[in-house]
């Protein structure tokens, strides 16, 4: 799989798991991308900035509750993969296509029941 990010920059509605490229980083997600966007979204412009996912990571990422928070360059190195138009700011649109490019794994431009069946099983 190429690259899956932590929930606070990609998530999918459906979706309630997601690995990030650090093995052991593991973050359960519960609600719709949209309503986690807003939640992380501070300034609600529509965009998300490192300051306002590494803000999302303090407030709800502690490890009493067995989250263990990335470190800022492991988020930033997630952001930069995901910022396509390399802005500063991730928005809604950037986040689906990271997903979408994620379970595409042999650039086709479209899903397989193959690829599917594998992004599921790895973030299982």
């Amino acid at each position: 799989m190429k690259f899956f990010a932590y929930a606070a920059l990609v998530a999918s509605a459906s979706a309630t798991w997601f690995k990030a490229p650090v093995e052991s980083q593991l973050v359960q997600v519960s609600m719709p991308l949209d309503e986690m966007f807003k939640a992380i979204d501070g300034n609600n412009d529509g965009f998300l900035t490192m300051d306002e996912i590494m803000t999302a990571l303090d407030k709800y990422c502690h490890a009493e509750d067995g989250c263990h928070a990335p470190t800022r360059g492991e988020v930033e190195q997630i952001f930069n993969h995901v910022d396509e138009n390399k802005d500063g700011k991730i928005s809604v649109p950037e986040i689906e296509w990271a997903i979408f490019n994620a379970v595409d794994s042999n650039n086709d431009g479209s899903w397989s029941l193959g690829e599917v069946t594998d992004a599921i099983s790895y973030m299982a």
